[in-house]
């Protein structure tokens, strides 16, 4: 069973990466994880620096979708 990160060893990791996928990675927690600790750890004032939010992506190709309306015509 895996023992959880200490608060100080979370924030040190945390501090010190890039993104929250990195932070992710060194502790070796899901992405989900990170967020959810930082989200608590920020609501009893604990002052972490702030990172990008991570890049969501719809998966649609809105351009090929229109040129494929377009080569269907009216039906």
């Amino acid at each position: 069973m895996a023992t959880r990160t200490s608060v100080e060893e979370f924030v040190r990791i945390f501090q010190d990466s890039a993104t929250r996928q990195d932070a992710a990675e060194r502790l070796g927690v899901a992405y989900g994880s990170v967020v959810s600790r930082e989200k608590n750890l920020r609501k009893k004032g604990v002052n972490l620096k702030v990172m990008p939010r991570k890049e969501r992506s719809n998966g649609l190709d809105v351009d090929a979708l229109n040129k494929m309306i377009d080569e269907l015509g009216d039906f």
